[in-house]
């Protein structure tokens, strides 16, 4: 007998796009004689095929291969384009994405190596084809559906009782509405009646909020006096309804459904509808269904049928193939209605009966419970109708659709159905990680149990938390934050409905190092009616975490929080952060309670975290004393996202009066701070106050004016500016990472007095003065920076950064007195309208290559930069619906050069003048445009407006198709973009 030292790397992904990697050493006695077994490479790649540009998840994890009973797997390289002369590998993970850009066949080349301690080592190579073909999808739908789209998070889903919007309030900030066709239509070609549509759309216009619409059953009483019945399904009668005259029927209904939502001034509100099949009155419809009710027969035994008094009889039986007919001609009439409308139509991937690719961006998944519970103790991923969970989502993510999950409901709480255990805090904070670690953007909630949710706050925080998080998980450099869950998610029957995520933790962003090592998996720990300790780790020594390079780069130019959640009286912790390779201990800064678990908030001061190889410590948590229990672990921007509200304070994204209400409840101590919008300190003094209250009273009630918004781009030193002579403000960004600078000089004349406050939309990173003397001074708050300085030949200033896309107002004053004269903006020195003024943060969208889109059909904005030659290019098509009314400016921070138009008619017009460009256009099933010329590192401006409306859902930017948060935008020059290539 010999000993071996067996190491085994594991390499653990999942959907929300973390990725990490661990090492279990362990000494083993083998054999001598033990024979090298072989090294065999399985090169998987998903999907295989589909249209430019496709991206595909290549993996060579199931590859083995053995020395002496040993595994010995130590190296992955990958050639994603392989030309059959030459290996040349570029990625060396063995899960990764990659996107290939343009039509073609290619060859994606593996190589596994094993590296044995006494033997030579071996190698062995595998291929796998791609077929890529040109792209003819519809990206005006797929760009309405980031992951992190307006409404992402806990969405409210129908309740039992029939109250739908009326029962959502911040905690769910999407709406489901569901109608019943007998109430729609319930008689034949009559009027249709969109009454329940019209109140559902109008309440959750009201709430500010998005939703989806479906029509289910019940049927009309007269179909069946003209189509057979075949039986019945959830206790009402099913149609025959692969006869011809039933399909159109429905197609009707689809018709007039989609007709009436494009007239109805709520149409912005509705995200998705989601595709019905109406044919047993549920949302599937697979050859080989069974009917129930009397009959107890298939849709097979036609003698059993109830044929319709009339006497129409269509004689043709169910068979798979009519079943396919049936299904792929209700889907292509739901997309071809709603796919003008910019609404994308939700479905199953399961229920795809179309051809890979032509339904892209039009996919959601729901019920996913239901599939977990079907699964065995050793399954390794959940499975329904023989297609697997994981892969359905990996099919979401690399066709960027929409994501949403039908969870749990009352007296039907999946996980506690799984482990009766879990009480109701756990069991919902349970379902929401699950859900976020699988990259969910939607978590659906049933209405009738928000008024559970209400009453509870652990369950509250439990949604909170998914609010905050949902969408984000492919977004580091613009998500709220890092965040890891520590546990035990695999090997243990207990857990089974996760255990196929195969990671010891969940989370974005952070990944735990070796935590089988210093670490030991417990759960169920503490007081159950509180959600921390449904997983915990318990720290046996120092663990370190590694961030994600993208989210420790964006975050460079902030100030954050480490929150660090432990069981009280377990044990005690110090935190320690990465400033540019040296670890320093942080100072705690305060904590809060939470029924036996205590969250330490330590703050972190920019810039800190360098970048480094996979494995590098970025935060540490070191035990002091005893054994402390963690459960989770978080890196807090102090902006929960940049789309944050002024003076929100109930965190629901709007202002109105719930939120003076919200304030005086914490004044008088009827409610938590800890559900309060830190966002929302106005006065920069860590708490709300009274100033908040009487700050939101005026906002809604017109008291208080805001700023106006200035088309005017910030980008470019000013040119003419010499300090210490030219009095004034000088304000601009830069060209290459887009940081504010105010500037305010003085001259030998006299002395000044600057003053002035600036405000964000979301937090301000990095803020630092510039030039100060003793006598000046600065208050930097989390939205709100305030200033007072002096000068006379000198120069003073502040530098800081603002979210991409967010609006930065400026009020500013000189020896008391506000002159727009003395305020010059961005490198032509532009004076403002007036003072106050709101300037925009230039938007970090990627504008370099066109979208993909159908003029004459797309109607919208579609926006891009050539990579070759910088030239910018605008069209607006039309969809053959109507004439659309194009209107806009554009305006840029240096002199336009070779402006033209294209494809203008006679009653369209074009006027340039200098850095400002303005034009009118009018389209029905054609396209317009301008393309135009300006400095490399420019900032432009884009004002646009559909029928005098800004619609920023219907602007589409770059390759990707993306749509600005709003409009105005400002975009920065760009040059030439490599091919993105991602590890995991």
């Amino acid at each position: 007998m010999n000993t071996y030292r067996l190491m085994i790397s594991l390499f653990i992904r999942w959907t929300g796009g973390v990725f990490a990697t661990g090492f279990l050493v362990l000494i083993v006695h083998m054999p001598v004689s033990a024979a090298p077994q072989p090294l065999t490479p399985v090169l998987e790649a998903h999907p295989t095929s589909g249209q430019a540009p496709l991206t595909v998840m290549i993996s060579g994890s199931k590859s083995t291969g053995k020395w002496g009973g040993n595994e010995h797997m130590d190296a992955w390289e990958f050639d994603p384009d392989y030309d059959g002369v030459s290996f040349d590998p570029v990625i060396f993970d063995p899960v990764f994405d990659y996107t290939y850009d343009q039509p073609g066949t290619y060859t994606c080349r593996m190589r596994i190596a094993d590296t044995p301690n006494t033997p030579p080592p071996r190698e062995a190579f595998a291929n796998v084809t791609v077929t890529v073909s040109a792209s003819t999808r519809d990206t005006g739908v797929r760009s309405k559906f980031p992951p992190n789209a307006w409404g992402a998070g806990i969405s409210h889903v129908w309740a039992d009782d029939g109250q739908q919007a009326a029962a959502a309030d911040h905690l769910a900030p999407m709406n489901q509405i569901y109608l019943q066709w007998d109430h729609v239509e319930p008689e034949r070609h009559r009027s249709y009646d969109w009454t329940d549509l019209d109140r559902e759309l109008r309440a959750t216009a009201d709430l500010g909020q998005c939703a989806s619409v479906q029509i289910n059953s019940s049927l009309p009483d007269w179909v069946f006096d003209h189509i057979a019945k075949t039986g019945t399904a959830r206790d009402m009668p099913s149609p025959q309804f692969w006869d011809p005259d039933y399909i159109q029927y429905y197609r009707e209904l689809i018709t007039a459904l989609a007709s009436h939502i494009a007239s109805s001034p709520h149409k912005g509100q509705v995200l998705y509808v989601r595709q019905q099949w109406n044919a047993i009155h549920t949302e599937t419809c697979f050859y080989g269904q069974t009917v129930e009710g009397n009959a107890k027969g298939t849709w097979t035994d036609n003698p059993n049928w109830a044929w319709p008094a009339d006497g129409h009889r269509h004689e043709v039986e169910w068979t798979e193939d009519i079943a396919l007919d049936y299904q792929r001609q209700i889907q292509r009439h739901f997309i071809s209605e709603f796919r003008p409308l910019s609404i994308g139509v939700a479905m199953r991937v399961i229920e795809n009966p179309l051809p890979e690719g032509e339904v892209h961006g039009h996919f959601t998944n729901d019920s996913m419970t239901e599939w977990v519970l079907q699964t065995n103790n050793t399954a390794t991923d959940w499975d329904h109708n023989g297609i697997s969970h994981t892969p359905q989502f990996l099919y979401m993510r690399c066709f960027g659709a929409l994501g949403y999950e039908e969870t749990w409901g009352v007296g039907n709480t999946r996980l506690a159905q799984v482990n009766p255990e879990l009480s109701r805090q756990r069991d919902i904070y349970g379902v929401v990680l699950r859900a976020l670690a699988v990259g969910v953007p939607y978590i659906g909630i049933k209405g009738d149990d928000l008024e559970h949710v209400a009453s509870d706050v652990e369950c509250q925080e439990a949604l909170n938390f998914g609010n905050k998080y949902a969408g984000w998980h492919l977004h580091p450099r613009s998500a709220p934050g890092a965040w890891i869950v520590l546990g035990e998610f695999r090997g243990s029957t207990q857990w089974r409905w996760c255990n196929t995520l195969t990671s010891q933790n969940w989370g974005y962003f952070m990944r735990q190092n070796n935590p089988a090592g210093t670490s030991t998996p417990l759960s169920l720990v503490g007081d159950s009616s509180c959600r921390f300790g449904i997983w915990a780790r318990q720290l046996d020594a120092k663990a370190t975490f590694d961030l994600d390079d993208s989210f420790s780069q964006a975050i460079r130019y902030e100030p954050v929080e480490v929150r660090v959640t432990y069981k009280e009286n377990s044990g005690a912790i110090s935190v320690q952060a990465d400033r540019n390779g040296t670890l320093e201990t942080l100072t705690e800064d305060r904590h809060e309670d939470h029924k036996g678990w205590r969250t330490a908030v330590f703050p972190i001061e920019p810039p800190r975290f360098a970048d480094g190889p996979d494995g590098e410590t970025d935060i540490a948590i070191i035990p002091t004393s005893g054994s402390p229990v963690v459960h989770l672990i978080e890196i807090d921007r102090f902006s929960s996202a940049p789309q944050s509200v002024s003076g929100d304070m109930n965190n629901d994204g709007q202002l109105n009066l719930k939120d003076a209400i919200f304030g005086l409840q914490l004044l008088s101590g009827f409610a938590s701070s800890q559900f309060a919008n830190k966002d929302a300190d106005i006065n920069a003094d860590r708490r709300i106050g009274m100033e908040e209250i009487v700050f939101v009273l005026q906002k809604i009630s017109g008291v208080y004016a805001d700023a106006t918004v200035e088309i005017l781009t910030a980008i470019g030193t000013p040119t003419y500016y010499t300090p210490g002579q030219d009095t004034g403000y000088y304000l601009w960004q830069d060209t290459d990472d887009s940081e504010w600078h105010i500037r305010w000089s003085g001259n030998d004349a006299k002395r000044y007095d600057y003053k002035g406050t600036i405000r964000s939309d979301a937090a301000f990173g990095n803020a630092a003065p510039y030039g100060f003397e003793d006598n000046d001074d600065l208050q930097i708050g989390t939205s709100v920076i305030r200033f007072t300085g002096y000068t006379t030949s000198g120069e003073d200033g502040i530098d800081f950064h603002a979210f991409p896309g967010t609006g930065v107002s400026f009020d500013l004053h000189v020896d008391e007195t506000q002159d727009p004269k003395g305020v010059h903006i961005g490198a032509s020195g532009t004076n403002p309208s007036q003072i106050p003024f709101t300037l925009m943060t230039a938007e970090d969208l990627p504008a370099i290559d066109p979208p993909t889109y159908t003029f004459g059909q797309d109607a919208g904005y579609y926006l891009w930069q050539d990579a070759d030659d910088s030239e910018w290019h605008l069209r607006w098509s039309g969809d053959g619906a109507k004439t659309y009314g194009y209107t806009g400016t554009v305006t840029s921070s240096s002199d336009f050069a070779n402006a033209d138009a294209y494809s203008f008619e006679d009653n369209d017009e074009l006027q340039t003048d200098g850095s400002v460009i303005r034009f009118t256009g009018y389209t029905s099933s054609g396209e317009d445009g301008i393309s135009f010329h300006t400095s490399a590192g420019a900032g432009i401006s884009f004002d646009l407006h559909v029928d005098e409306t800004r619609v920023p859902q219907m602007v589409h930017i770059g390759q990707s198709g993306a749509s600005p948060g709003q409009v105005p935008f400002i975009l920065m020059g760009q040059g030439e973009k490599k091919r993105k290539k991602r590890g995991f």
